[in-house]
């Protein structure tokens, strides 16, 4: 059997160990918390906070009703601070699991499952912040809010793509997370989170051609109670699929070579 075949195995025996990476994701949220008071809602809170002194400030510059834009902007936020989140922290998965990987017998890919699924839970406590502007400032909410749950799966798949991919490397180019992160800036700026694709007066192909604004629309748009156009669901299916195997191409080319790096 070939080293690549091995390591796609090793791959799925991760992902199939769900105790292990589950306990592990749930551990990373408590240690970032532990002995303070609030715990895990400091996520809630510290989102809220910034939500709402954006919303505040760029209602007003933008000429845009309050209780619209902050449900936009809440709704736009939450998707963003996820995917964010997850580009930077992809570069250093294995780094920051190189104790367990040398201290137990455990498939290495448990450890991409397992930072993709807390990056899931921080995006639980952001969402309170875009189920509170629901209530109390502007219930956008319908059938096609169920859509959001199909958009979060081409998401999670897309995630789990990009972090494969950007963890293998990552650990043998150190240089790769502080360019991820600089790029993500950057990227919040060009892509409509706190500004609208009509911003652009024709120049709206600018945003069409950026694939993170499709992965942000194919769940902002349901939470904001519009269906994703059909351009945003190509885009985002295909980029996933496309993500995913490359990420597993890499991962069963260099998995041997993880030990080296590290």
């Amino acid at each position: 059997m070939s080293i690549a075949t091995l390591s796609l195995k090793e791959y799925v025996a991760g992902a199939r160990d769900v105790h292990v990476w589950s306990l592990l994701a749930q551990d990373d949220i408590r240690g970032r918390y532990r002995r303070t008071m609030l715990g895990p809602f400091w996520l809630t809170l510290s989102h809220a906070i910034f939500v709402v002194g954006l919303g505040l400030s760029f209602s007003i510059i933008l000429g845009q009703p309050l209780d619209q834009y902050f449900v936009y902007l809440a709704a736009g936020m939450t998707v963003w601070v996820l995917i964010s989140t997850s580009l930077i922290d992809s570069p250093t998965i294995f780094m920051r699991g190189y104790n367990l990987l040398y201290s137990y017998d455990l498939p290495a890919s448990v450890h991409i499952f397992r930072v993709v699924l807390s990056q899931f839970m921080m995006f639980g406590h952001h969402l309170l912040i875009y189920l509170a502007a629901l209530v109390f400032v502007n219930n956008v909410a319908n059938w096609n809010t169920l859509l959001a749950i199909p958009g979060l799966i081409v998401l999670g798949v897309a995630m789990t793509g990009w972090s494969t991919l950007l963890a293998v490397i990552g650990a043998r180019f150190r240089d790769i997370g502080p360019g991820i992160a600089a790029l993500t800036q950057m990227a919040f700026m060009l892509t409509p989170i706190f500004w609208e694709r009509s911003h652009l007066r024709g120049f709206e192909w600018f945003a069409l051609m950026n694939p993170l604004y499709h992965f942000v629309e194919v769940v902002r748009a349901p939470m904001l109670g519009r269906a994703p156009e059909p351009l945003t669901w190509f885009v985002t299916i295909g980029s996933a699929l496309a993500l995913l195997g490359l990420g597993l191409a890499v991962y069963a080319w260099k998995r041997r070579n993880l030990s080296y790096w590290l």
